[in-house]
């Protein structure tokens, strides 16, 4: 059963995005689900409190209409906060990171990670599933307590860099002769992934 504050938060979550509707000049709900491709009935029951949405549905709304994630599904700030890179947090493409997956490496929980980054749990969670975005000191922070380097963090998985430690160790005890088979065998991989 919700309680009466997850009701309230709903009802003002839903209000927002009412008013951020209505603010893009884009129409009503049919014509916004049309131009957008949302299922008209999941797109009404959001924007008339029926329903919750997550941070998912928020991200594709506040893109839509323009406006501050933050904003919409939080309430905080305004609706035309601008970022870190002069437009809308909806505005900025956030890319892929693997900042979740170095954490869960790093055996941390997200409120341990959050408490040592200094950041509000809700922060961390948005930055985590690219709903927000993450500055250089947050990088740094995670870098050094998740015990990766940023590169990592932005381009390559735990697993991957398990798997090439895994190799490294694994070569130290092949003779001269297995080494160079190795070699070959990788280059003939790479002669096949870019052929």
């Amino acid at each position: 059963m919700k309680s009466y504050q997850d009701i309230a938060e709903r009802a003002a979550r839903a209000d927002r995005l009412k008013q951020a509707r209505i603010n893009s000049g884009l129409g009503g709900v049919w014509a916004v689900s049309k131009k957008f491709g949302w299922n008209f009935n999941t797109y009404k029951a959001h924007d008339a409190g029926k329903n919750g949405f997550g941070p998912v549905e928020a991200k594709e709304y506040a893109k839509a209409f323009g406006v501050s994630l933050q904003w919409l599904y939080f309430g905080t700030g305004s609706p035309n906060d601008i970022d870190a890179e002069g437009g809308t947090e909806a505005a900025v493409d956030l890319g892929r990171h693997y900042l979740k997956a170095w954490r869960t490496h790093a055996g941390l929980s997200i409120e341990d990670a959050a408490s040592k980054l200094g950041l509000e749990l809700s922060v961390l969670s948005m930055i985590e599933n690219c709903l927000s975005p993450y500055s250089q000191q947050h990088l740094e922070a995670m870098a050094g307590i998740y015990s990766c380097s940023i590169a990592d963090l932005l381009q390559r998985s735990p697993s991957d860099a398990d798997a090439q430690m895994a190799i490294a160790d694994m070569i130290k005890y092949l003779t001269h002769d297995e080494l160079i088979y190795v070699r070959s065998a990788i280059d003939a991989v790479i002669r096949l992934r870019t052929a």
